[in-house]
This record gives structure tokens, C-alpha cells and sequence, in this order.
């Protein structure tokens, strides 16, 4: 037993998984970095072929063994993963054991805050050895009534004869097995491990185990398996990878649109998923938040068909929302603020300190802005895409039901003649009760009252935009009123937004009555969160005007001024650009951006008004989940950071967004942003748009099927095939070639 669990840890710098490996000298502790000297390690990652690379050379005693490994997942087949090992008797000969298994007994345990909770999602493990030496596991979600099965096979390349494999270790969870070569001082042995895994949610897998081993059997060689992938992923990689003169920076864009893309991809998009905030990782419990508002705009320009699996994830959840709104004595759609397989609220009652070891109550399920988020990605995928069937099908219905949403939780304050949404939270998160009762929720936070008036809006043009039989099939399928539509405008004219004296658009109402801090971080133990830290101390973030990300900042980076103006104004409140800019100015002085959101926010709204300013937070931004041993990377990269990164050069820089099928070029180019080059996609036409201090340029692909609508700076064109549209900077002239 005890030789297992050694086996079970002595994967270099890995956890015993369905990837287990280890290798030993006859005789010696299997190895890894806690059995043996590490005198050399390397980890790369290959863009161009998604493949990753690791480099370890190991010293026991006398001998010295290098173990070059890599691995990656089939882009042609994306139930198979392959790893190889290059393992070199670097100064020594004799025999190498090769282990290989599967160790079922895993929990998620890496992140600190969350070990209170049960770890452990993998019960009943079952292992099979198959008489042509293949381990089948099989296993179940603890919870769920999923199945899973792990077929694996491993190839041996060596020059001397190798010992059969045979069961080593077959206990509990773990299985695996040992096979013997024998070494020459620098010779070096292949191992291949070919992995095949299915679950009972695959469309073509009824039986998971079965489906698993005849995916192996069918996948060949892993010298065949690269090939194809290869072969399916450059294609998908050359379109989406951005260029230009600046190579780090060039690097890091590519970063992230890499992590997008292997999150979000044509294989995903087939499955019933969303997209969780740290993509397919163990942050957050793997739970989907909000996090698709910044990941399905860059995944909607670079590949459209990839964004329409998340959002047919909502749809199939919409009957549970509605059944959420019911309970809540609403009409309409209240999706959850942490979603998971049953689209349930997954939001727990309580969150742990580890400062103090406290339970602090969380009330973040009254985050209700979620819904708008969806109604806002819905509306951006159709005009980008022009998938009229999805619209008309399911998106449509969605926008609606999360208007009527909104249009029954606003109630008429006679005190102040407008609509009032009460019980809210909004992005800021650290303020989750009332300054007037303390009872949890905000009242009229101006993020979400703002964005359930574009929704109400976009209700209104949604149901204005479909043909008159589709329109009335819609309306009798949900039951729709004659006098919604206009109750909707109603609303919409007269919700409340608080401000305070000067113009500055308030948080929510009381937030500038709160105490004053002269550094906001300052409120925080060093290295600490603010609301931890504040816990402990026996006070709390909610008797304070701090922030952990933007709040008010993110209407700024959502709808930019001009329209965030527009809307304000059909509301029938004045907020001018002076106006604007105190309402900016306040917030940045208020953040803890404590957050990974927070820059790339801030790098957004900025983009217009104050390019410098805008530039710092972007370059901030740049660092998240990147910069070694700092942040929370390990567990799970923050998606919606990554990703919005890629936003803000797109839309904010490159000024390339969309209204009414028409797309819209207005850049705000930094002048600190070197020449770079990224492509996109707008209704089934590639573009390129190419950034550079002197100028800003889009270029329509020579073998498009059409030309492309372009607004820009009050005028209109028409891109065709071949042309580009250049708009200078500084004179601001445009020109088309």
C-alpha cells in the first residue's frame, strides 16, 4: 500500500490522474520532485501546435535521468489526449521501471479557501486490464447521474526487449501497471500514452465504457494522432492569432486568445456547456457566473459558431429561471448568479475567511444583473452573426423573458415618481446590504437599473424585429400581453438612477454617504482582501465607499459614453461628458481591483477620454494570471480577464463594434500600442483590422462572398472583397482602397 501511494505521488511536478506516469531506477524511488535532486526544469507551451512541453533532469545518488515530455489534447479527436516521455539514462545503465494508471481516489483540493468543501466528484471507480493490455476505469459523478470511462494504452520504443506488462497495483481507486526496459548509459527510451475518455453525455456514447475503448482502438498511433491534429488545429489557430511588431505584446494577445480557444471551441460548442469563470479548471467549483459577457464577444468575432453553444446552454436552462422568478412572485426569466448543470442557483449561503477562519454570509445570488448579461450577449451574437434561426427560435424568446423579468421587480416609488428595483447587488460585490435597513441587497444600483433599461429596449426591438407570423408564433408560445411591449418603454423611460450633487452617477442609493477611505487598499492587511481584512477587525466593507472592481465603470466599458448618454437621456437625465468624467474620476479613486476583471475594465472605459490612463490599467492588465506567483492562477485562469483583454484592442482601440447589421469603425488607437494585427469575423465575411499609431486600417478578405456595411466617423460604405478601410490618426480623414 505504501509503495502505492509513493507510485500515486511520483509524477513529476503532476497529481496521480488519468495521466499517471512514473519511472524508476530497478531499486529506487519512483521519481519526482519530491524523491530526487531537480536539477533542471523547462515548461513551454507551442501556440502553433497546442502542444506543451516539459523538461525535467533528475539526480538520485549517482545516476541522472532526463524526462523530456509532451502532451496535448486532439484537436481531430477531442475525446483523445496523448503524452509522450523521452526518458534518458543520462550517465548510468540498468533497468527503468515504466508505471502506468489511473488513480480514481482524486479530490480538488488546490484551492486554500475551498478545502472546507467536499473535494472529492469521482465515486464507485471500477479498472479492467483487456487482454491487449489496455486499462479501462470507469467511474461515476458523485452526485450526478453521469458515467465516466478513461481508456488508456501506452507504446513502448526502445532498443532492448521489454518485460510484459503486468497489474502492479490494483487497490480501491488506483490502478497500475509495471513494465521493465533495460538502459545504456545515454540511450533513451519512448513512452507513449494514448488516452481516450467518454461520458454518458455524449451524444453517440450510450455506453461510456465501450465508446472509450473503441475510440482508443480506432485512434492509431500517437505519431498518426499528432498528425491530425495538426491537421485540424492550424487552420482554426491561423484565424484567430494576432500579429505585429511588438513580440511580447504579440505573445500575450495570443495567450489569451489560445485559452479562449481551447475552452470555447467547435467541440464545446457542441456540448451542453457554459462557460465558467475559470474555464475548465477547479476555481469557483467550475460554476458559470457572468463571466460569457466578456469570453462570447471575442469568441462571436473570431469563430461565431463557436459562441452559439453557451448560449444555448441558457435556453436549456430558461424554464428552470422562469421557475425562479415564479418563486420569487416575479413574471419572466431570473437566471442564477452561479449556474451549473441544472441551472439552479448555486450560489452558497456562506463564504469562508481565512484570516480569521470565519464563515461570512454571502448574499451574491441577488447579483440579478447576470440576466441582462445574457439578453446583451443574445442581441451581439445575432447582429454578428445573422443567425436569423437561433433569433427566432430561442434568442428572442430569452431577451423577453428577461425583460418581463425586470419589468415585474420594478415597482413605483411615489416618494421620487420613478420605478425602483430593490434586493440587488451589483458587480462591485462588497456591498450586499441596505445603508437604510441592512437587510441584504441594494437598493437601485445604477449598474443594474441602466442595464435592465437597455434590456427593456432591446426587448422592444426584438420582438419589433421578427415577421409578423414569427411574432405572433412567439407570442402565443409564452403567453405574451398586448400591453407588455409598452409597459416595457414605460420602464424603461422611467426607472431610477441615483446621483449624487455634482452630477456623478451614485452606485446605488446612500453609497456617497458611506465613510470616505484615503487609499483603499490601505483598509486591507498586506497582501489581504479588503473584506476579509475588514472582518476580522470586527467592521465591514459595507460601511465604506470602496470597490472591489468597477461597478458604475462598467456601463463606461459596455456601452461606451455615447450611449450610455443616449440612455440616460430617454430616461430623461442629464449627464454630459464633464459629468462623465467626475463620474470616472470618483470610482478609480474608490477601487481595490481586487478583481481580475478590474483592469481590463478600466482599460475599456478609459479607451476614449483618457488614452494614458486607459493604457496603465491595459498594461495591468496584461499581467493577470501571467506574472509567476502572483495572483491565483494555479487555480484556474480567469477567463473573462483573458479574453477581455482581446476586447478592449478590438472594440475599445480598434473601435470595430456593430448596430443594426451595420458595423461600426470608430478607433481610439494608443499611441503607446505598436503595429499589431488581429482578424474577425462579421456575418460570414473575414476581416483583418490592423492598428498602429499613425493610423487604423480594416481589410476585407480577397475571397469573401460579399461586401460588408461599414458606419464610419458619419459615413457609409461598403467594404468589398480586396478593399480596406483606413482612418488616419490625428486628422481623423478615412479612406477606402
Amino acid at each position: 500500500m505504501r509503495e502505492r501511494r509513493d507510485l500515486a505521488r511520483g509524477i513529476p511536478a503532476a497529481p496521480a490522474g488519468c495521466d499517471g506516469l512514473a519511472v524508476r531506477r530497478g531499486g529506487e524511488p519512483w521519481l519526482g520532485t519530491h524523491t530526487a535532486q531537480l536539477v533542471r526544469y523547462t515548461h513551454a507551451l507551442d501556440m502553433e501546435t497546442a502542444q506543451a512541453t516539459r523538461t525535467l533532469l533528475l539526480r538520485i545518488a549517482d545516476g541522472t535521468t532526463q524526462i523530456v515530455e509532451s502532451r496535448f489534447v486532439s484537436a481531430a479527436h477531442p475525446s483523445v489526449f496523448v503524452i509522450r516521455w523521452h526518458v534518458t539514462a543520462c550517465d548510468w545503465s540498468g533497468p527503468l521501471d515504466i508505471a502506468d494508471g489511473t488513480d480514481g481516489d482524486v479530490r480538488n483540493a488546490i484551492v486554500e479557501r475551498q478545502r472546507a468543501f467536499d473535494g472529492r466528484h469521482i465515486v464507485d471507480v471500477m479498472h479492467a486490464i483487456q487482454p491487449d493490455g489496455v486499462l479501462l476505469t470507469s467511474a461515476r459523478l458523485s452526485g450526478a447521474q453521469v458515467s465516466i470511462a478513461i481508456g488508456s494504452r501506452v507504446d513502448v520504443q526502445c532498443a532492448s526487449d521489454e518485460i510484459a506488462p503486468r497489474v502492479e497495483w490494483k487497490e480501491g481507486a488506483a490502478c497500475f501497471t509495471r513494465r521493465t526496459v533495460h538502459l545504456r548509459a545515454g540511450e533513451t527510451v519512448c513512452i507513449d500514452k494514448i488516452v481516450s475518455v467518454h461520458t454518458s453525455r455524449d451524444a453517440l456514447a450510450p455506453d461510456p465504457a465501450d465508446a472509450a475503448l473503441a475510440s482508443l482502438r480506432r485512434a492509431g498511433s500517437a505519431d498518426s494522432l499528432y498528425d491530425a491534429h495538426l491537421r485540424a488545429w492550424q487552420p482554426t489557430w491561423d484565424g484567430v492569432r494576432a500579429d505585429g511588431d511588438d513580440e511580447p505584446l504579440v505573445r500575450q494577445l495570443n495567450l489569451r486568445a489560445f485559452h479562449v480557444l481551447q475552452t470555447v471551441s467547435a467541440h464545446s460548442a457542441l456540448e451542453d456547456a457554459g462557460i465558467p469563470a475559470r474555464g475548465w479548471q477547479e476555481g469557483y467549483h467550475g460554476h458559470v457566473f457572468w463571466d460569457d459577457l466578456f469570453v462570447l464577444p471575442v469568441v462571436t468575432r473570431d469563430e461565431p459558431d463557436h459562441a452559439r453553444g453557451p448560449l444555448l446552454y441558457r435556453y436549456r436552462r430558461l424554464d428552470v429561471a422562469r421557475s425562479a422568478a415564479r418563486a420569487a412572485g416575479l413574471e419572466g426569466a431570473m437566471y442564477p448568479w452561479r449556474s451549473a448543470a441544472t441551472g439552479d442557483e448555486e450560489t452558497p449561503r456562506l463564504q469562508f475567511n481565512p484570516l480569521d477562519g470565519h464563515w461570512m454570509r454571502d448574499h451574491t445570488r441577488l447579483e440579478q444583473h447576470v440576466g441582462s448579461s445574457i439578453a446583451w450577449n443574445i442581441w451581439r451574437y445575432w447582429g454578428a452573426s445573422a443567425d436569423d434561426g437561433f433569433f427566432r427560435d430561442r434568442g428572442a424568446e430569452m431577451i423577453i423573458e428577461i425583460a418581463r423579468f425586470w419589468a415585474s421587480a420594478a415597482t413605483f416609488d411615489e416618494r421620487i415618481g420613478r420605478y425602483a428595483i430593490d434586493c440587488v447587488i451589483g458587480p462591485d460585490e462588497y456591498h450586499d446590504l441596505s445603508p437604510q435597513t441592512n437587510r441584504p441587497g441594494l437598493r437601485n444600483n445604477a449598474y443594474t437599473n441602466v442595464m435592465a433599461m437597455w434590456t427593456l429596449r432591446c426587448a422592444h426591438k426584438a420582438l419589433a424585429s421578427l415577421v409578423e407570423r414569427d411574432r405572433a408564433a412567439l407570442a402565443r408560445k409564452i403567453a405574451l400581453r398586448d400591453d407588455e411591449p409598452d409597459r416595457w418603454l414605460d420602464v424603461a423611460r422611467n426607472l431610477a438612477v441615483p446621483f449624487v450633487d455634482d452630477g456623478v452617477i451614485e452606485q446605488f442609493e446612500g453609497f456617497a454617504r458611506l465613510r470616505r477611505a484615503a487609499d483603499p487598499k490601505g483598509l486591507a492587511d498586506d497582501g489581504a482582501r479588503v473584506d476579509w481584512s475588514l472582518e476580522r477587525a470586527g467592521d465591514t466593507v459595507n460601511a465604506w465607499q470602496v470597490s472591489k472592481q468597477p461597478d458604475v465603470v462598467m456601463l463606461f466599458y459596455l456601452l461606451g459614453e455615447t450611449k450610455l448618454r443616449e440612455l440616460l437621456a430617454q430616461a430623461g437625465y442629464a449627464f454630459d461628458a464633464t459629468a462623465a468624467r467626475r463620474t470616472l474620476d470618483y470610482y478609480l479613486a474608490r477601487m481595490t481591483h481586487e478583481s481580475s476583471l478590474s483592469q481590463v475594465v478600466c482599460a475599456g472605459a478609459l479607451a476614449r477620454g483618457q488614452p494614458e490612463r486607459s493604457w496603465a490599467y491595459f498594461s495591468n492588465a496584461l499581467t493577470t494570471d501571467v506574472t509567476p506567483l502572483e495572483g491565483s492562477a494555479h487555480e484556474g485562469l480567469h477567463l473573462g480577464a483573458l479574453a477581455g483583454t482581446l476586447d478592449v484592442v478590438v472594440r475599445h482601440y480598434g473601435g470595430v463594434d456593430f448596430e443594426d447589421g451595420v458595423l461600426q469603425f470608430d478607433p481610439a488607437w494608443p499611441r503607446a500600442l505598436p503595429r499589431t494585427r488581429l482578424s474577425l469575423m462579421f456575418r460570414h465575411q473575414q476581416l483583418q483590422l490592423e492598428g498602429s499609431a499613425q493610423a487604423v486600417a480594416l481589410r476585407a478578405a480577397r475571397d469573401n462572398t460579399q461586401g460588408v456595411a461599414v458606419a464610419a466617423r458619419g459615413r457609409r460604405f461598403v467594404l468589398e472583397p480586396g478593399a480596406v478601410l483606413t482612418i488616419r490618426a490625428g486628422s481623423g480623414a478615412v479612406a477606402i482602397t
